[in-house]
């Protein structure tokens, strides 16, 4: 019984070390999503988009994450209340640790590598993204100061409603 146990053992470990030992691609890229970086003169937030997630409310510099499957042409959206930006346009390469899987792991390494997504990679993982001012927006700095200027008033009225309201509540008492 013991010998059948030990040879059970050898059997799982001889049908095992070829996951464990080759798909160098996946090894060393990790089987992760690659992460892009985007990196713009805007200093508002801003929401991108992309085949992975949607990201509200973020400032450049940011790091995004896109599905590794079909990198080539993929396209990473970024929008903001004042600018249009151009979507960025992924490229893709060979990921070179793939040939590791033909001297070391063969067909099956290979195999991994395709169903991991991981036998391409960005050509790129950081981009400069400039922005083009929206036509139908007007950002002048006037514009932005009676902006504010409205929301404290605001703000300060809101504030007296409530102060009001207190009192009235107070005196019905």
């Amino acid at each position: 019984m013991k010998n059948l146990s030990k040879s059970v053992r050898a059997v799982a470990l001889a049908m095992t070390f070829p996951f464990l030992f080759d798909s160098c691609a996946t090894i060393t890229s990790g089987g992760i999503n690659p992460s892009i970086t985007l990196n713009s003169p805007v200093t508002e937030a801003v929401t991108i988009k992309t085949d992975y997630d949607t990201y509200h409310n973020v400032h450049f510099p940011v790091t995004v994450q896109v599905k590794r499957h079909h990198l080539n042409g993929k396209h990473i959206q970024i929008s903001s209340l004042r600018y249009d930006f151009d979507d960025v346009v992924l490229k893709a390469q060979l990921n070179g640790w793939v040939f590791g899987n033909i001297f070391i792991g063969g067909l099956i390494g290979v195999g991994v590598d395709c169903a991991t997504g991981c036998v391409m990679k960005p050509l790129q993982n950081d981009f400069r993204v400039y922005p083009a001012q929206k036509k139908d927006v007007v950002a002048d700095s006037t514009n932005v100061q009676k902006i504010e200027s409205l929301r404290q008033r605001n703000e300060e009225l809101q504030n007296r409603i409530d102060s009001l309201r207190e009192q009235r509540a107070n005196t019905d008492k």
